[in-house]
């Protein structure tokens, strides 16, 4: 945007430029300068003439006299032409000061955007896992991820949405988040929370379905809050396992990303 007013304050003055020479060029074209030299030459010898006190009229002179004395034109071309001239200058001035303001202003807009995005609060979703994955009769899985703000500044009115369900695996980037956040909270830069989210005991139903991959684990997160500025922001989560999902040594499964709603504003 800078750059932009930039360019069009230049090829303005520019343009403005050229026009006032133009405009000048015109006017001095116009001008009769042989009446007016004639005319300067006369006001000269009028004014010594008074000065000697001398008796004479204005017809009594000749129409040419010293070049020397023409630079008296100049003042009355300045008489004749000057209100013209003032009004070009006056324009260019008030043009020139609108585009310094706007150029101003939109420095001091990209200052204020450029400090926010280094101070704002960034709240990401991480370490999106299945804690005590193990696929046996009435056991729980425990869902969960963790959030952290990254950010220079806190994240205030902070709410977080968390959901889990056992699924059709196609169903793995369709499933909707049901509306649930937590209460708020505020926080800090560089700390973190671990949310987890509540799922039923495992039946043989279920069991059957997860090992052959049937369906699957799906982790749904959304982070909602408030940064320093007073903007609102939001950071989404979509995970899901898979059939071949392999239980670590902590018996826990990370979950794979899926679909468009893993974003931050």
């Amino acid at each position: 945007m800078i750059r932009i007013l930039s360019w069009v304050r230049m090829r303005v003055w520019t343009i403005l430029g050229f026009a006032l020479l133009v405009f000048i060029a015109l006017a001095v074209y116009e001008v009769p300068w042989h009446e007016i030299g004639a005319y300067a030459c006369q006001v000269s010898a009028k004014i010594e003439a008074d000065k000697a006190g001398a008796q004479v009229h204005w017809g009594d002179f000749p129409e040419e006299c010293t070049i020397g004395r023409a630079w008296l034109s100049s003042l009355v071309v300045l008489d004749k032409y000057g209100v013209g001239v003032t009004a070009a200058f006056t324009f260019v001035l008030a043009v020139s000061t609108i585009l310094l303001w706007l150029s101003t202003q939109a420095t001091v807009s990209h200052a204020r955007q450029t400090a926010e995005r280094e101070l704002r609060a960034y709240i990401t979703i991480t370490k999106h896992r299945a804690l005590h994955y193990r696929t046996m009769l009435d056991h729980i899985i425990v869902p969960c991820f963790t959030v952290i703000n990254r950010g220079q500044t806190p994240a205030y009115n902070v709410t977080v949405t968390i959901m889990a369900r056992y699924d059709l695996a196609e169903r793995a980037e369709t499933l909707q988040l049901e509306p649930s956040p937590s209460g708020s909270f505020t926080l800090n830069p560089g700390e973190k929370t671990v949310m987890t989210a509540d799922l039923p005991p495992l039946d043989a139903a279920s069991i059957a379905d997860l090992d052959s991959g049937a369906k699957v684990l799906i982790l749904l997160g959304e982070v909602l809050y408030v940064d320093a500025f007073g903007r609102n922001r939001r950071t989404r989560m979509r995970a899901s396992s898979n059939k071949d999902s392999v239980v670590k040594a902590d018996g826990s499964v990370q979950l794979e990303w899926h679909g468009s709603d893993n974003d931050a504003t």
